[in-house]
């Protein structure tokens, strides 16, 4: 958390609403008691395909694996949400990430802009345990070609 308000981007876990309103509210009094614009950036995996169905099952294969890595290792935040690892699954982790078809990734960033005032989301199509860098290439294609227009 800035000391100085300069800016405040969020880590790649889920926004748990009661924390984050903790830490805007932290952030945003700083931001105000040193006279900088406010400026909320989150990170956040993104997965792109034509199904719901075909995003959720490459996103299990790896997004959702890489999650329950950090719960295993105590560093994924338990919540209500995610009592277990075996909980931290696609389906469970799709309203905080930006994963499905065009259109749910359409309404997950503009949620993230409404739910939480995010002015800026950034995302990873990619991460060591995969996709493979020409389906994360396609990803990013349709991405940007599909939601993208939607979300300016």
């Amino acid at each position: 958390m800035s000391m100085w308000g300069d800016g405040y981007c969020s880590d790649n876990f889920p926004i748990l609403p009661d924390v984050w309103k903790r830490k805007m509210e932290i952030y945003e009094g700083a931001a105000k008691k040193h006279g900088r614009p406010r400026k909320v950036v989150i990170l956040r995996d993104a997965w792109i395909a034509r199904t719901r169905e075909a995003a959720f099952a490459t996103y299990e294969k790896y997004f959702a694996e890489e999650q329950r890595f950090y719960y295993r290792h105590g560093i994924f935040p338990a919540s209500e949400a995610f009592p277990t690892e075996s909980s931290v699954t696609a389906e469970n982790l799709a309203k905080y990430y930006v994963v499905g078809s065009p259109q749910d990734c359409i309404d997950s960033m503009n949620g993230f802009r409404e739910k939480f005032g995010v002015d800026e989301v950034d995302i990873r199509f990619r991460i060591p345990l995969g996709p493979s860098f020409a389906e994360a290439r396609d990803a990013l294609q349709m991405f940007g070609e599909e939601v993208i227009p939607h979300v300016r």
